[in-house]
């Protein structure tokens, strides 16, 4: 059966904040419990290690943020598009 084409490749794009902001954020959620917490800021440290590429949303406005993810979005979809460089000798 295969691959589907639309996911022969997997590009990863981290959100993130440092972990003060990350803890700040999670204690106002209803439900987040302290140990919820440290799995999340855990999870967040191995990501970080993983995720090459990453945009801070801590210091970012969402505008920001919305405009640097479209701009990640076109460069990928131009780096893993094999006829967006067709005809380029």
């Amino acid at each position: 059966m295969g691959q589907p084409h639309w996911c022969a490749e997997v590009v990863w794009l981290l959100l993130d904040c440092d972990d003060t902001l990350r803890r700040q954020r999670l204690t106002q959620r209803p439900g987040w419990t302290e140990p919820l917490i440290a799995e999340a800021l855990a999870d967040a440290q191995e990501l970080r290690e993983a995720v090459a590429r990453r945009i801070d949303t801590g210091s970012h406005t969402p505008a920001q943020v919305a405009q640097l993810l479209q701009v990640w979005i076109a460069e990928t979809k131009v780096n893993n598009d094999p006829t967006a460089n067709a005809g380029r000798g």
